[in-house]
């Protein structure tokens, strides 16, 4: 039977203060690539110079140098008797490397905050990549948060196009340890940054003495690296198993980055609240009202999202449960259509009944196309190629085909081969 109980759902983003933050997403992004070469010669040359100060181990450094800290703008600059070399103040070293005006665009650096601005900088980094893959790719936080170095893969389908795709694992409502997301081609750009943050903190994290990584985290390293440096207040300095960091909240950014967004940019006007009311139900008025910045939430990308693909007309339902990782289309349905009176609107024998009846409908569509009434434009014989019944032998084969990288074959609860290019198609046309 039907729930009269109503609930509230997450915020849809506006079209004005999901362009903008997505815009800085890309500015910060591209940004990092730019400087890239230059950052990592100058993390470089931070290690050396704290393994210098160290005796010449790195692995020494990570029990703190104290007064021995090689920038130090109240030391004198050079080497002394001991064999350390002081290098004056950092933002002094930084612009000798060329990116102080980087650092201090994004992170604000100063005498006061010297080295620990470029680890701020590098969590920046990797924060950024992160909602930017969530804007395109629908997946849930903790999801994105395990994404490793290889998690981007680029696959050609029949037809010749190119499908770009994160994979990793989702375990919430499906449970899946080689999960795909079909992905913006734009989200390269932010994978790349993250790989760059990781396998430069990892140069780090090898000599750190308080850590164990495993040859998995060496060699394909998680893209939400945690800091490392030795310089770094949050590298561990005792024994620590520790492999995923904490995500903070989206809004968290204001405190951390306080530099990162324009709260003017955010500020909700009179039209943006009459049209976020008419988008969402429910909404709470102490934290949505004119003048106040708009409360950005990780959810609210994935909602947001869902709504955008299934407006553009290029994604169905059926794409669209497959990208959210739905076990049901009624909960896609929720987050697309703003059906908020069907986030559990059934028991769970009717529930079992229309996911039954779903599924068998889907069936008689897919048996449907064996008529004459549809033909292939690559023959009869292609046509019975794309519509017919695997066997379990057959699927069986196919499975380990795919396991050995002969084959793109993959089981899903959807067929994916055309949900694949839609939802490229769309991520195409946001950047």
């Amino acid at each position: 039977m039907l729930s009269t109980a109503e609930s509230t759902q997450t915020a849809y983003i506006l079209s004005r203060i999901w362009s903008y933050q997505l815009s800085r997403l890309r500015e910060c992004l591209d940004d990092f690539l730019i400087h890239q070469d230059k950052i990592e010669s100058l993390y470089e040359f931070c290690l050396s110079a704290y393994a210098q100060n160290a005796g010449g181990s790195l692995s020494d450094a990570f029990g703190g140098l104290r007064d021995n800290q090689p920038f130090n703008r109240h030391r004198t600059r050079g080497k002394n008797k001991s064999g350390m070399v002081f290098h004056g103040s950092f933002p002094e070293i930084a612009k000798e490397y060329g990116i102080f005006e980087l650092l201090d665009r994004w992170v604000n650096l100063t005498d006061a905050t010297g080295i620990n601005a470029l680890p701020k900088y590098l969590t920046l980094i990797s924060s950024v990549g992160l909602a930017y893959l969530l804007n395109f790719s629908l997946m849930r936080v903790d999801e994105g948060a395990k994404l490793r170095a290889d998690c981007y893969e680029v696959e050609r389908d029949p037809l010749g196009d190119d499908i770009h795709t994160l994979k990793g694992v989702t375990t919430k409502t499906i449970e899946d340890d080689d999960a795909r997301w079909i992905v913006s081609p734009s989200g390269e750009i932010a994978v790349k940054a993250m790989k760059a943050v990781a396998f430069l903190r990892l140069k780090a994290a090898k000599k750190n003495p308080h850590i164990r990584l495993s040859k998995d985290d060496i060699e394909n390293p998680v893209l939400q690296s945690l800091p490392h440096e030795p310089w770094s207040s949050r590298a561990p300095r005792s024994q620590s198993t520790k492999k995923y960091k904490k995500i903070r909240s989206y809004r968290d950014i204001w405190n951390i980055w306080p530099k990162f967004f324009d709260a003017n940019k955010l500020t909700i006007t009179e039209a943006d609240l009459e049209l976020a009311n008419r988008m969402t139900f429910g909404l709470d008025p102490e934290k949505f009202a004119v003048g106040k910045v708009w409360p950005l939430a990780w959810h609210q990308l994935r909602r947001t999202g869902a709504v955008n693909m299934l407006a553009s007309g290029l994604v169905t339902e059926a794409a669209l449960q497959y990208q959210l990782k739905h076990d049901s289309r009624v909960t896609s349905q929720y987050y697309g259509k703003n059906y908020y009176r069907l986030k559990e609107p059934l028991s769970g024998e009717t529930r079992g009944y229309y996911l039954r009846e779903m599924y068998r409908s889907m069936v008689r569509e897919f048996k449907a196309l064996q008529s004459d009434q549809y033909v292939s434009p690559h023959g009869e014989k292609r046509k019975q190629q794309v519509i017919s019944e695997i066997s379990e032998k057959d699927h069986n084969q196919l499975l380990k085909a795919a396991k050995a990288g002969r084959i793109s074959y993959r089981q899903t609860s959807l067929g994916v081969v055309q949900t694949l290019g839609l939802l490229s198609s769309w991520g195409d046309q946001q950047y």
